[in-house]
Protein backbone atom coordinates (compact mmCIF):
# COMPACT_ATOMS: atom_id res chain seq x y z
CA UNK A 1 0.00 0.00 0.00
CA UNK A 2 1.40 3.38 -0.91
CA UNK A 3 2.13 6.10 1.63
CA UNK A 4 -0.92 8.22 0.75
CA UNK A 5 -3.31 5.30 1.13
CA UNK A 6 -1.74 4.29 4.46
CA UNK A 7 -2.18 7.82 5.79
CA UNK A 8 -5.81 7.97 4.63
CA UNK A 9 -6.47 4.63 6.36
CA UNK A 10 -4.80 5.88 9.54
CA UNK A 11 -6.85 9.06 9.63
CA UNK A 12 -10.03 7.09 8.89
CA UNK A 13 -9.36 4.92 11.95
CA UNK A 14 -8.59 7.91 14.16
CA UNK A 15 -11.67 9.80 12.97
CA UNK A 16 -13.80 6.69 13.47
CA UNK A 17 -12.64 6.52 17.09
CA UNK A 18 -13.37 10.19 17.70
CA UNK A 19 -16.81 10.05 16.07
CA UNK A 20 -17.74 6.86 17.90
CA UNK A 21 -16.79 8.56 21.18
CA UNK A 22 -19.09 11.46 20.30
CA UNK A 23 -21.84 8.99 19.36
CA UNK A 24 -21.61 7.29 22.78
CA UNK A 25 -21.80 10.64 24.53
CA UNK A 26 -24.98 11.37 22.56
CA UNK A 27 -26.42 7.95 23.49
CA UNK A 28 -25.88 8.72 27.18
CA UNK A 29 -27.20 12.29 26.97
CA UNK A 30 -30.19 11.71 24.67
CA UNK A 31 -31.95 8.41 25.49
CA UNK A 32 -34.54 8.91 22.73
CA UNK A 33 -31.75 8.70 20.14
CA UNK A 34 -31.01 5.05 21.08
CA UNK A 35 -34.09 3.55 19.42
CA UNK A 36 -32.76 3.29 15.82
CA UNK A 37 -29.44 1.86 16.96
CA UNK A 38 -30.24 -0.80 19.54
CA UNK A 39 -32.54 -3.83 19.49
CA UNK A 40 -33.69 -3.16 23.07
CA UNK A 41 -33.04 0.55 23.76
CA UNK A 42 -35.53 0.71 26.61
CA UNK A 43 -33.52 -1.69 28.76
CA UNK A 44 -30.21 -0.62 30.21
CA UNK A 45 -28.65 -4.02 29.57
CA UNK A 46 -29.60 -3.82 25.90
CA UNK A 47 -27.23 -0.95 25.17
CA UNK A 48 -24.98 -0.39 28.18
CA UNK A 49 -23.41 -3.83 27.68
CA UNK A 50 -22.10 -2.60 24.33
CA UNK A 51 -20.28 0.37 25.88
CA UNK A 52 -17.23 -1.22 27.53
CA UNK A 53 -16.25 -3.48 24.61
CA UNK A 54 -16.90 -0.58 22.21
CA UNK A 55 -14.72 1.74 24.27
CA UNK A 56 -11.80 -0.70 24.33
CA UNK A 57 -11.97 -2.56 21.02
CA UNK A 58 -13.86 -0.23 18.70
CA UNK A 59 -12.77 3.22 19.88
CA UNK A 60 -9.47 2.39 21.56
CA UNK A 61 -8.10 -0.13 19.09
CA UNK A 62 -9.21 2.00 16.14
CA UNK A 63 -7.43 5.08 17.44
CA UNK A 64 -4.29 3.22 18.55
CA UNK A 65 -4.07 1.41 15.21
CA UNK A 66 -4.52 4.72 13.36
CA UNK A 67 -1.85 6.49 15.40
CA UNK A 68 0.38 3.45 15.04
CA UNK A 69 0.02 3.52 11.27
CA UNK A 70 0.98 7.20 11.19
CA UNK A 71 4.02 6.55 13.38
CA UNK A 72 4.84 3.24 11.66
CA UNK A 73 4.65 1.18 14.84
CA UNK A 74 5.27 -2.51 14.24
CA UNK A 75 2.22 -3.38 16.37
CA UNK A 76 -0.19 -1.21 14.35
CA UNK A 77 -1.31 -4.02 12.04
CA UNK A 78 -1.91 -6.59 14.84
CA UNK A 79 -3.89 -3.97 16.76
CA UNK A 80 -5.85 -3.27 13.59
CA UNK A 81 -6.64 -7.00 13.37
CA UNK A 82 -7.98 -6.93 16.95
CA UNK A 83 -10.18 -4.02 15.91
CA UNK A 84 -11.40 -5.83 12.79
CA UNK A 85 -12.26 -8.94 14.81
CA UNK A 86 -14.13 -6.91 17.42
CA UNK A 87 -16.05 -5.01 14.74
CA UNK A 88 -16.92 -8.29 13.04
CA UNK A 89 -18.22 -9.75 16.29
CA UNK A 90 -20.23 -6.63 17.14
CA UNK A 91 -21.62 -6.50 13.60
CA UNK A 92 -22.84 -10.09 13.74
CA UNK A 93 -24.28 -9.53 17.22
CA UNK A 94 -26.13 -6.40 16.07
CA UNK A 95 -27.49 -8.18 12.99
CA UNK A 96 -28.59 -11.16 15.08
CA UNK A 97 -30.34 -8.94 17.60
CA UNK A 98 -32.03 -6.98 14.84
CA UNK A 99 -33.22 -10.18 13.18
CA UNK A 100 -34.58 -11.44 16.51
CA UNK A 101 -36.34 -8.19 17.48
CA UNK A 102 -36.91 -6.48 14.12
CA UNK A 103 -35.40 -3.37 15.70
CA UNK A 104 -32.04 -1.60 15.75
CA UNK A 105 -31.34 -2.00 12.05
CA UNK A 106 -29.60 1.37 11.67
CA UNK A 107 -26.93 0.32 14.14
CA UNK A 108 -26.48 -3.05 12.41
CA UNK A 109 -26.19 -1.43 8.99
CA UNK A 110 -23.66 1.15 10.14
CA UNK A 111 -21.60 -1.59 11.80
CA UNK A 112 -21.65 -3.68 8.61
CA UNK A 113 -20.39 -0.74 6.55
CA UNK A 114 -17.54 -0.06 8.96
CA UNK A 115 -16.65 -3.76 9.13
CA UNK A 116 -16.26 -3.93 5.37
CA UNK A 117 -14.06 -0.81 5.34
CA UNK A 118 -11.73 -1.92 8.13
CA UNK A 119 -11.47 -5.47 6.74
CA UNK A 120 -10.36 -4.02 3.38
CA UNK A 121 -7.92 -1.68 5.14
CA UNK A 122 -6.42 -4.57 7.12
CA UNK A 123 -6.09 -6.74 4.03
CA UNK A 124 -4.37 -3.95 2.10
CA UNK A 125 -2.02 -3.07 4.97
CA UNK A 126 -0.89 -6.67 5.52
CA UNK A 127 2.87 -6.70 5.97
CA UNK A 128 4.78 -8.35 3.14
Amino acid sequence: MNERTRRIAAWYLILQGVLTSAWWIAMFLYPDWRRPFFAAPETEIGWVTFFLPDAVFFIGASMVAGIGLLKRWSMAWPILLVHVGAVGFATLLAIGQSLATERGWLGAELMLGHFIVVAVIARNLRPQ
